[in-house]
C-alpha cells in the first residue's frame, strides 16, 4: 500500500505517514486512533497543521491511474462545490439510499463519479478528513466497524458535508460482516438515536433507523419498515431534511 502511494507522489514533504499497527494484536481502535490524530492536529502549530488527513486501510493499492495530483484536483474541486465539507471518500450512501461506489474491489470495478457526490455515510476503506473544530468520532463508540458512519453523523450534526470524490484506487477486500459488526451497529444506534427525530441511515453494507422515540425507533427498525424506506428514497431524503432543520433550529 505505502509503496504504491509513494509511487503516486505521496512522499515527504507533500505528506507524512503514521502507522497504527494491529498486525500482532488489536492495539489500536479506529475510533480512538482517529480522535487521537484529530486532537493532535487541533493542538498543533497552525503553520505545521495539515490541510487534509487520510485515514485508510492497509489493503489499498493506488493502481488505477490516479496519483497525488488527481487527489489535489478532486479536493480543490470539492472546496469550490462546498467550502464547508468535512469528509470525503470513495464509497458511500446518499440521502436517497443510493450507493455511490467509485472504487475497484475483488468482485467489481466501478468509477462513475466525475463531480463530488454528496452522501450521508462513507465506507471506512478511505476517509479523507478536512479538520474542523470539534469534529470527532463519538467518545463512547469503539470497535472496528461503522466508524466512518459515526464520523459522518458527527459532521452532519455540525453542518458539514460528506462526499464521494473522483479518486481511483483498488481496495483488496469486500469487508467483513459478522456478529462483531452487529454489536457495533447496536451500540451506534444507542449512541445516536436520541439525536434524531426519525432518520433512516444507509451504509454500504446495511440500513438502519434512528429515533429518539422508543416506539418509533422500534417500528422503523422493523425489517418491513426498512425495506419500505429503501424502496421510497424520497421519504428518506425528506426525513433527513427535517432533522437538519431541527438541528439548525436547536443551534
Amino acid at each position: 500500500m505505502k509503496q504504491s502511494f509513494q509511487a503516486g507522489g505521496f512522499e515527504e514533504p507533500a505528506c507524512r505517514y503514521r502507522v497504527f499497527d494491529n498486525s500482532v494484536s488489536n492495539l489500536w481502535d479506529p475510533y480512538g486512533a482517529i480522535n487521537l490524530v484529530l486532537d493532535e492536529v487541533e493542538q498543533s502549530d497552525p503553520a505545521d497543521r495539515p490541510e487534509w488527513i487520510i485515514f485508510c486501510h492497509q489493503d489499498l493499492v493506488l493502481d488505477q491511474g490516479h496519483d497525488i495530483g488527481d487527489l489535489m484536483v478532486a479536493l480543490h474541486e470539492l472546496d469550490e462545490t462546498d467550502p464547508t465539507w468535512a469528509l470525503a471518500g470513495n464509497a458511500g450512501m446518499t440521502d436517497r439510499m443510493t450507493m455511490i461506489s467509485h472504487i475497484s474491489c475483488p468482485n467489481y470495478s466501478n468509477f462513475p463519479v466525475q463531480q463530488p457526490c454528496s452522501v450521508v455515510t462513507l465506507d471506512e476503506n478511505l476517509l479523507i478528513v478536512k479538520p474542523r473544530p470539534g469534529l470527532r468520532c463519538s467518545a463512547d463508540m469503539s470497535g472496528f466497524h461503522l466508524y466512518g458512519t459515526d464520523l459522518c453523523l458527527n459532521a452532519l450534526r455540525r453542518g458539514h458535508g460528506s462526499y464521494v470524490i473522483n479518486f481511483r484506487l483498488t481496495h483488496n477486500s469486500m469487508g467483513t460482516v459478522d456478529e462483531r459488526f452487529y454489536q457495533v451497529l447496536r451500540k451506534l444506534q444507542d449512541v445516536w438515536r436520541s439525536r434524531f427525530f426519525g432518520l433512516f441511515v444507509g451504509t454500504t453494507v446495511t440500513t438502519f433507523a434512528l429515533s429518539r422515540f422508543k416506539l418509533l425507533h422500534r417500528i422503523m427498525n422493523n425489517g418491513r419498515a426498512t425495506m419500505y424506506a429503501v424502496g421510497h428514497p424520497a421519504l428518506c431524503s425528506f426525513l433527513l431534511r427535517i432533522n437538519r432543520s431541527l438541528m439548525k433550529a436547536k443551534e
